[in-house]
């Protein structure tokens, strides 16, 4: 494990202080996704979507929800009432460690080539948020694995569509023109 920040919280909810430790593993998640067919807001509704399925209490094990690109599974302990807005701090915390940068997914296939804009979406693929008091006794616990899935986009899908129909019809170039066309608008 890689511990990577402390937060020191103040919660002014009555008197409490918090420490809040971060740690991650090195290994990472990473996916390529065409820019039409998926976005930073999309994982971000995810993670909020995981967050919902959470109470007060905190977040059952095997607490999993996923989207074309990614799965969150969470589990989490509240080990007391006073938990402040600790989902949000977690939700947060795993939105801004999403880093993307653009990219450029080049495809050939027998019906043609291509060029699509893309995004790659690099995030830990284990997080896990331990606060405690200000004295030391433990406040929450939570752990979050964030995994790619196999899902294809819709440009995905286009792509295979056409690369299919283009082998048994022998399109040429013409598939290729066509599914950038498609993946791009």
């Amino acid at each position: 494990m890689l511990s990577i920040l402390v937060l020191s919280l103040l919660a002014l909810n009555s008197v409490s202080a918090f420490k809040t430790d971060v740690d991650h593993n090195s290994e990472m998640t990473e996916t390529v996704r065409a820019t039409s067919g998926y976005s930073l807001d999309e994982f971000n509704e995810l993670v909020d979507s995981v967050l919902d399925a959470c109470d007060s209490n905190g977040c059952d094990v095997g607490t999993e929800k996923c989207n074309i690109a990614h799965c969150i599974s969470i589990d989490g302990d509240n080990l007391d009432d006073d938990h402040g807005n600790i989902l949000e701090i977690v939700g947060e915390f795993i939105k801004g460690s999403m880093h993307t940068e653009d990219t450029t997914i080049d495809d050939c296939t027998s019906s043609g080539c291509g060029f699509l804009d893309a995004v790659n979406y690099t995030v830990p693929g284990y997080v896990s948020l331990r606060r405690n008091y200000d004295n030391g006794d433990p406040n929450m616990l939570y752990k979050v694995s964030i995994s790619t899935t196999e899902a294809k986009d819709a440009c995905g899908a286009v792509f295979d569509a056409l690369s299919a129909a283009g082998g048994a019809l022998g399109a040429g170039d013409l598939f290729g023109a066509i599914k950038v066309a498609v993946c791009t608008e």
